[in-house]
């Protein structure tokens, strides 16, 4: 039943597209489901609701048929109503589906407001105390993080610092490597204007062996949707939204086109699911920075070189 509710979003335009299929075949590849999806027939969205009963099974199928719909890299009218439908037999919601429905009508900035709203609250809030509706508007053209406020100053000029002075480690060890990764890549450390945050993902991205451009941020949100042990449908959207339907989400990465695919995602969510720690929440870098890498890659039971997917 699963299977046959997503086909059916997958032939809303009136074609089964290629990264469509490649999409379903990848899912049951990864749930170990065997399917033949030409021999799956039609199926009504009342007969998806008497056949999935548990809320969880339901919230779990509205979020991978999100994810069929944007699979070709575009949002159209036929897609949503059979979303819609689908929400409205199911008796379950979904925050994403207002972004699809937006983008639907070609109405791509209220689309990336909403998501901005509702991911990167605190920043806009900080914008919004530092330099009012300007700054606000700011941070929705451009996505960067707020300025700090003047109070924050000294502490910020320590964790610069403590980041800069990663530089001076042996060469091969993780806090070396991640200051080379961010110097090369031109990206802002914690402690500077409009910098990140946090600092973890850049970690988790010279652990695993990958850059920092777009198919490699696709190929990272790939393996955090399968590490975090939660479903990972839900976790992709906002990257395949970044990523291949060319809508800009995340602060400080250009938007782009066309790069989902998903047999090397859903390859790169299933080694994230092998990954017992939590590289988001359980492991802390600044603990490691003095260690090889290579070390770390063995003790997490990754390989020498890091992620090692099918192209």
């Amino acid at each position: 039943m699963f299977f046959r509710a997503l086909k059916r979003v997958a032939l809303a335009d009136g074609a089964f597209k290629d990264k469509e299929r490649a999409l379903l075949e990848a899912a049951a590849a990864f749930y170990t489901v065997p399917i033949d999806l030409d021999q799956l027939g039609p199926v009504t969205v009342d007969e998806v609701a008497q056949g999935i009963a548990s809320p969880e099974a339901r919230e779990r199928l509205l979020q991978a048929a999100l994810l069929v719909a944007l699979a070709d890299g575009e949002a159209s009218p036929s897609e949503w109503e059979v979303l819609d439908e689908l929400r409205v037999a199911l008796e379950v919601d979904n925050d994403n589906l207002k972004v699809f429905y937006e983008l639907s009508l070609g109405h791509f900035r209220a689309a990336r407001a909403e998501i901005l709203r509702r991911t990167h609250a605190a920043e806009l809030k900080d914008r919004y105390a530092a330099e009012g509706w300007l700054g606000v508007f700011d941070f929705m053209q451009d996505g960067h993080s707020a300025a700090p406020p003047e109070e924050a100053t000294q502490a910020d000029d320590q964790s610069l610092w403590r980041h800069r002075k990663l530089g001076l480690l042996p060469s091969g060890t993780l806090g070396r490597q991640t200051w080379q990764y961010c110097v090369e890549n031109e990206l802002a450390f914690v402690g500077e204007t409009r910098g990140p945050k946090d600092d973890t993902r850049d970690f988790v991205c010279v652990v695993l062996g990958l850059g920092a451009g777009a198919r490699d941020q696709l190929t990272l949100a790939g393996f955090l949707a399968g590490n975090t042990g939660e479903d990972p449908f839900g976790q992709l959207f906002l990257a395949l939204l970044q990523f291949h339907a060319g809508v800009k989400v995340t602060p400080g990465a250009a938007p782009a086109k066309g790069l989902f695919s998903p047999s090397h995602v859903m390859a790169a969510v299933a080694a994230g699911k092998l990954i017992t720690t939590d590289l988001l929440r359980e492991w802390t870098p600044w603990d490691d920075v003095e260690q090889p890498v290579v070390a770390i890659r063995e003790r997490l039971g990754l390989a020498p070189q890091g992620l090692s997917l099918p192209s």
